[in-house]
């Protein structure tokens, strides 16, 4: 099971940050900062799809939980961030 999602079961206290900055050298700083989970903010942010998996792919390589904040509930929207966490895992 996800470590993250175990946490959050338990009721446990988790540390994060939101990411607004829209650039994977802030994401990959933070990532190693020791935060259990990093927002990457779609909504307020000036993130597009390019620039969000730049970030993910920044912070894949720690020990943090990405979420990203989608910027629109429109159907097309949510299955391209979708598309970004599958390719994110296989990278």
């Amino acid at each position: 099971m996800n470590g993250f999602l175990e946490a959050l079961g338990e009721g446990r206290n988790l540390v994060g940050l939101w990411q607004a900055l829209a650039t994977p050298y802030t994401a990959e700083i933070c990532a190693s900062a020791g935060y259990d989970w990093l927002l990457f903010d779609g909504e307020h942010a000036p993130n597009t799809v390019q620039t969000m998996l730049a970030q993910l792919q920044a912070v894949a390589a720690y020990p943090v939980q990405a979420v990203a904040r989608v910027p629109l509930g429109e159907p097309v929207v949510i299955k391209q961030y979708l598309g970004l966490c599958c390719k994110n895992r296989e990278a």
